[in-house]
């Protein structure tokens, strides 16, 4: 029933101290190897009454497991004093006649089968539902039990983005399920939205992912974006509030700043919102530390809102990991990358793994690369563990000699190419365009052979990913710091930088490479016409244009069959060289400057039914509000174009009166009268006190909204207008008041940087770790 596999020696010695501890109503301790003179778990080091040995031989032949037992055997005989009870536990299916094996091995210590717990005993004891904390515990075997990751891989489990399954199951073989992940899920079980931060490489991605696969467990589905592009998230979701969605949202903020938009933290917040109004949605997000810092302190409105002692959203920092669960993540990169003895030996000599475990540079991403085949094998074995300690003194050379002497030119025009092109993943066809019209552009390598395939060998696995991600084959880097590394390296060498310019395929080479500088560029290549030699990843090209249109008065007929694109891809708020531009803005200053309304016969365009769609979509109902006020001034607002202009933007008004979000209308403060009658008063009292809350919200609509966008004599409209909105407040006025009354709860978890998260470790626990075979 249960897949003991992807636990490692110490974590099902772990579980079978936890499992017997309660069967036999003993508290057993657990004990390093290489000291325990055949004792794996005992109630006392001094008296060893009962004495449980344990053996993690899922894989392993019977006849390996009873060589082993039988080793044990001479070392039972010369225990003093012999102790009571003697157990032997299994990770192993055995038969009737395996157990009779051991059985007759321990004759003279056991009476009975019944102190040999095999796999089948254990899996009928995390069965009852008496133990279920006990198997909560142990994520790892809990999750598979119900065969939850190939219901994931299989596709029954929806996913938006397969990067999300991209070494799913080593990593959770060799997930370490920490105190901060636990305090995590007891955080999203009541709150329903988490804000994971800390440093690069400290765990945030891969602990994210591992809560998202619990709620999966609980039947919920997966929505995900690999791109952090919080439109594309809002739109997986389904409109069924009552659908269990669990929402993962990695490097929330970018892996720089930089990267967030500025209407980005207006999407968030809205996002925050809606988990707000699901009970049936949970919220995942992480970002680093200073990247979250920063964002903070540009967007207010997002301080303002994360600050709020309303809202139910915790920030964790994972550097808060103990030094036992650091010394679970050491051992665990040691096991998956198969680490050879001998290397092995220079970490165990004089405990050399506590000196690591404990060092202030300590990351889980440092490990990670310490522990890779390609790094260790370059040093002697013995001096493994100099090249540990040396790496972890000098983290930001972690990449550096990988770089400088680990690639040829190839390898690095290949790596430089892909930076130029993503934070995260992009298209393996897009990067080897690129990476081609670069190589032409160098002039100085062998192109007789498939040099981006010769590449992309060499660096998977190293320095990067292929994965499919349902559309095709993406790539990127393996983890954020080596884009960290690239960013520094090639953004300090302007001879690179402007070689990428002067290579570049897209735009958004040379907006990443330039930064800051960038709006320069693209003011020169706009006046020069230059822009339409470049494509466009996200199609931004036409927005460009017709922002130049607008601010900068360009002239140039090339551009007018961009105008209607550009009108379309714009979002709501676009940040354009830091400044603020809205579509509606757009729109306004297009239809009152006359010189480039005449210019581009803007006039002319608008007879075309698909240019009018795309002037009037994405827009909310305060910006047709004010384009309306624009048209009616306008001379020509006769003539029967404009006439459908407005009744356009008009039935787009009454579209957006009927989607209306109630929760904008009311505050708290407005449900106090409510709130009282609902909890003291009669059912009647109730009842009326909500009919005049519904009054109040309805005489806000017609003043603040209606007499805007009609004015004050329209009141047929008005009446007409409001019946809809009428009937939804009666149907969810109860709904909505009540989320703003249910009271607060009594406490609150607690901060866990505020926990004292340090364990009482002694070096016993970091030896029953670390002191062990591979």
């Amino acid at each position: 029933m249960y897949d003991y596999t992807n636990l490692s020696a110490n974590e099902f010695e772990i579980l079978c101290s936890d499992i017997l501890s309660r069967e036999l109503g003993i508290d057993l301790r657990h004990f390093s190897p290489g000291r325990d003179g055949g004792v794996d778990l005992t109630e006392s080091p001094t008296e060893k009454k009962v004495v449980v040995q344990v053996k993690h031989y899922s894989k392993s032949t019977f006849s390996s497991l009873k060589t082993s037992l039988e080793k044990e055997l001479e070392k039972l005989k010369e225990m003093k004093p012999r102790p009571n009870e003697y157990y032997v536990c299994v990770s192993k299916d055995l038969t009737v006649d395996n157990i009779k094996e051991i059985r007759q091995i321990f004759n003279d210590y056991m009476d009975s089968d019944k102190y040999i717990f095999t796999k089948n005993e254990l899996d009928e004891f995390l069965s009852k539902e008496s133990n279920q904390d006990i198997l909560r515990k142990n994520f790892k075997l809990w999750l598979v039990a119900d065969k939850v990751l190939t219901q994931v891989i299989n596709r029954d489990v929806f996913i938006d983005g397969e990067v999300l399954l991209d070494n799913l199951e080593k990593d959770f073989k060799y997930f370490v399920q920490t105190k901060l992940f636990n305090s995590c899920i007891e955080i999203l079980e009541k709150s329903r939205k988490i804000l994971i931060s800390g440093d690069p490489g400290v765990g945030k991605s891969v602990t994210s992912k591992m809560l998202t696969f619990y709620f999966v467990k609980q039947g919920y589905q997966i929505r995900y974006t690999t791109n952090g592009e919080i439109s594309d998230l809002k739109r997986s979701l389904q409109d069924n509030r009552e659908l269990k969605e669990v929402i993962l949202l990695d490097d929330c903020f970018g892996q720089y700043y930089l990267k967030l938009k500025q209407w980005q933290d207006s999407e968030l917040i809205s996002l925050m919102n809606y988990i707000n109004l699901c009970e049936n949605k949970i919220l995942i997000l992480n970002s680093r530390v200073t990247v979250l810092n920063e964002a903070q302190v540009v967007s207010r409105k997002l301080r303002e809102y994360l600050e709020d002692d309303k809202v139910k959203i915790k920030t964790i920092n994972m550097n808060a990991i103990t030094p036992t669960e650091k010394a679970k993540i050491f051992y665990n990169h040691l096991l998956k990358n198969e680490i050879p003895n001998d290397y092995y030996a220079s970490v165990r000599k004089n405990k050399n793994y506590i000196t690591i475990v404990k060092h202030p540079n300590y990351n889980p991403r440092i490990i990670e690369y310490v522990t890779h085949q390609r790094r260790y094998s370059k040093v002697e074995a013995e001096k493994y563990y100099n090249f540990i300690i040396e790496t972890l003194k000098n983290p930001q050379e972690v990449w550096e000699e990988e770089f400088s002497q680990g690639l040829g030119v190839g390898d690095r025009v290949w790596m430089h190419t892909l930076f130029s092109l993503t934070d995260t993943l992009v298209s393996i066809d897009l990067l080897e365009e690129c990476f081609i019209n670069r190589l032409q552009m160098e002039g100085n390598i062998d192109n007789t052979t498939n040099k981006f395939e010769e590449c992309k060998k060499r660096l998977t696995s190293s320095l990067v990913k292929v994965v499919d991600d349902g559309k095709g084959m993406v790539t990127g880097v393996l983890n954020p710091s080596i884009n960290d590394y690239m960013k520094h390296s090639i953004l300090s060498n302007q001879l690179e930088v402007n070689n990428i310019i002067k290579a570049s395929v897209y735009i958004e080479q040379i907006e990443k490479v330039l930064g800051n500088a960038f709006e320069k560029e693209v003011n020169l290549m706009l006046e020069r016409g230059t822009i339409l030699e470049k494509k466009s990843i996200n199609d931004k090209i036409p927005v460009y244009i017709i922002f130049a249109l607008i601010n900068n008065r360009i002239r140039n007929l090339d551009y007018r069959k961009y105008i209607s694109e550009g009108l379309l891809k714009i979002n709501n708020l676009q940040d354009f060289f830091g400044t603020k531009l809205s579509k509606a803005g757009i729109i306004s200053k297009l239809l009152k400057d006359t010189e480039i309304f005449d210019f581009y016969n803007i006039k002319e365009l608008l007879e075309d039914y698909s240019f009018r769609r795309n002037f009037i979509t994405n827009l909310n109902l305060k910006n047709v509000t004010a384009i309306l006020e624009i048209l009616d001034s306008k001379e020509y607002t006769e003539e029967p174009i404009f006439e459908d202009l407005i009744d356009s933007y008009r039935s787009m008004i009454e579209n957006h009166v009927y989607d209306l979000d109630l929760l904008d209308y009311i505050e708290a403060e407005d449900c106090k009268d409510v709130a009282i009658a609902y909890y003291n008063g009669t059912n009647e009292e109730y009842e009326e006190a909500l009919e005049v809350l519904k009054n109040q919200i309805t005489e806000l609509l017609i003043e603040e909204i209606m007499s805007l966008i009609f004015g004050p004599n329209n009141d047929e409209i008005k009446e007409y207008t409001f019946e809809f909105i009428i009937d939804r407040l009666n149907d969810e006025m109860e709904d909505v008041v009540k989320w703003y009354i249910e009271p607060e709860p009594d406490d609150d978890y607690p901060d866990p940087r505020e926990d004292n998260f340090e364990d009482d470790y002694t070096l016993d626990t970091l030896d029953i770790i670390l002191d062990r075979d591979i």
